[in-house]
């Protein structure tokens, strides 16, 4: 391997220690490995399917001689699908809230750790002030 390239390779595992640590802040408290946007639609939708297919079940039905009342369990079955869409849609919507969040959170750290960069590096504050800020700068 020559110069160019083991500097390339250097440069290469620097940008992924630099996203690793960007992302370690920005993913705090987020589910990574989740099904697309589709995949929760054509879910939400199949549930509300279900849904509208019982709520068109007759309440009450005649088998032989006794008279079965289906208006609690139809109702039941409902409350069930209800919350199933709830739980689908509430775990998207916090998800990608809690990636907001932390993606300004991001933003208000670097800002911050930016603010002031040293004019000279004459003393040890504002050398750990410049490694600080060179520190903020790799995040990004």
């Amino acid at each position: 391997m020559n110069d160019n390239e083991e500097l390339e390779e250097e440069q290469r595992e620097v940008e992924l220690e630099s996203f690793d640590a960007m992302s370690n802040k920005i993913l705090v408290g987020v589910t990574t490995q989740l099904p697309s946007l589709e995949a929760f639609a054509e879910k939400i939708t199949s549930l509300h399917e279900v849904k509208n297919r019982i709520a068109v079940v007759k309440q009450f039905s005649d088998i032989g001689w006794i008279k079965v009342n289906s208006g609690p369990l139809i109702k039941e079955l409902q409350i069930i699908i209800d919350e199933w869409i709830n739980k689908f849609t509430k775990f998207i919507h916090h998800n990608t809230t809690q990636q907001l969040s932390n993606i300004q959170s991001f933003i208000d750290e670097v800002k911050d750790g930016i603010k002031e960069i040293p004019k000279t590096l004459n003393k040890d504050r504002d050398k750990k002030l410049f490694t600080k800020v060179i520190t903020h700068l790799q995040d990004v």
